[in-house]
């Protein structure tokens, strides 16, 4: 029973459903079959991120000398540059040119795999013993998730141009209210940090 817990409070977080309309925008100018090589590879590197965070997150960070703050604020200013350019697309013309796609950033991470998400891994990770108890709620987690968003390509078949245009402007500004709401509270967990580093201040 606890296993199953772990593992829908980590599939809430990884918010497959959620991304949908997202993942519709970000991949419609792809062909088809295209779309679903892209989102299996970024769902399945999105599962190697949390396995590599659930065994070694804490050590990372501080070989880094990072804080999960230093995560947010740097995952809200990548998302806000991605929201601008949902809600103001810029189209091109030029024969023969080739965009370059989405690759581990910012599908798999910070999307899918965000602070939030991390966090949460790296958590339940400290409080279990048994790492392929950890192993087993991920992959819980990540199974259901992988097979929601392989399927918002069918989506897009049922959709027009206009009202795929429209919901991407739509999720570029959702997107934008969260990387503004991500980079906020990293800026807060920074300011924090620094009281604390100068309690005279």
């Amino acid at each position: 029973m606890h296993l199953i817990q772990v593992a829908v409070t980590i599939f809430f977080t990884f918010n497959a459903i959620g991304n949908i309309p997202l993942f519709i925008a970000m991949l419609r100018k792809y062909p088809f079959k295209r779309q679903l090589q892209i989102t299996f590879r970024e769902t399945f590197a999105a599962l190697v991120i949390m396995l590599l965070f659930s065994y070694c997150g804490e050590s990372i960070l501080k070989v880094l000398n990072v804080s999960i703050g230093d995560v947010r604020v740097g995952g809200g200013a990548i998302l806000f540059v991605i929201a601008m350019g949902m809600i103001f697309p810029k189209h091109v013309k030029s024969a023969g040119k080739i965009e370059d796609e989405p690759f581990i950033v910012p599908l798999a991470i910070p999307i899918l795999t965000g602070p939030g998400t991390l966090t949460t891994v790296m958590i339940y990770a400290h409080q279990e013993t048994n790492f392929l108890t950890v192993i087993g709620c991920l992959l819980l987690a990540w199974i259901p998730s992988m097979i929601i968003l392989m399927s918002a390509t069918y989506i897009q078949k049922l959709l027009g141009e206009k009202m795929l245009l429209a919901i991407e402007r739509l999720m570029g500004m959702v997107l934008m209210l969260i990387a503004v709401n991500m980079l906020c509270i990293g800026l807060k967990e920074f300011g924090s940090s620094l009281l604390v580093a100068k309690p005279g201040f």
